[in-house]
Parts: C-alpha cells; sequence; structure tokens
C-alpha cells in the first residue's frame, strides 16, 4: 500500500478557496507531480452550497483514499476518522456547508462570552 500524508500550511485562511490552493500544493510536493500533471484528487469550493467538493482522476487507482484529520474534516465538512474512496468522495452525511461550521462556531462563542459577563453595551 502506497500512503503518503498531506499536511497543509499551519495558520489562518482567510477563505477556503485558499485552504484548496494550499492542499492542492502539498499534494504536488509530496507525491511529486508535476504543475502540469493532474491531481489525484482535487477540491473545489460550491459557493451556491458552501461545500467543498472531492474528485478523483478517473484513472487513478481504486486504492487512492483521502482522510482527514478531526481538524480539517471539520473545516471542509467531512467525517474525521473515515476514509474516503471515490465512491464515497462526492456526497456524505457528514458534509455541512463551511458557512453553516463557522456560524455554528460563531454562536457558540457568543454564548459564551454572553455567561461569562464578557460583553459591551
Amino acid at each position: 500500500m502506497f500512503i503518503r500524508r498531506i499536511n497543509v500550511t499551519p495558520g489562518q485562511y482567510r477563505r477556503v478557496r485558499d485552504l484548496i490552493v494550499d492542499l492542492h500544493r502539498v499534494q504536488r510536493e509530496q507525491i511529486p507531480l508535476q504543475s502540469h500533471e493532474v491531481l489525484l484528487v482535487a477540491f473545489s469550493y460550491e459557493s451556491d452550497s458552501g461545500k467543498v467538493k472531492m474528485t478523483y482522476l478517473a484513472s487513478a487507482p481504486r486504492r487512492v483514499q483521502v482522510e482527514f484529520s478531526p481538524d480539517l474534516a471539520r473545516v471542509l465538512g467531512y467525517c474525521p476518522n473515515f476514509r474516503y474512496t471515490q465512491r464515497h468522495s462526492r456526497v456524505t452525511e457528514c458534509n455541512q456547508s463551511f458557512l453553516w461550521t463557522l456560524m455554528r462556531a460563531l454562536l457558540y462563542s457568543l454564548k459564551s462570552w454572553y455567561r461569562h459577563g464578557w460583553y459591551c453595551l
């Protein structure tokens, strides 16, 4: 079995698209692939649904699997500790919109601030 760990650059990404660009860049470095070669797994952001789509190269070996770290899975809207294959990549029960994930985090923070009296009038 051929395993590559793709680690994104730690930091704050202003947009989901910036994170996707980094995922693609690191994938090219780790496999390695030239800039003109097609990625084994490509990610795209669908702004109308707010979801990150994962697409496998049609000629990719069937053994290509993707497993996200728990934090990255949460940000992208995928299930943590789950290995995605070509048949699981399109739609999953864990796919959430990126915006919805951010809204839940913001509401949780606001509730915490209010509960502790850390708010301004």
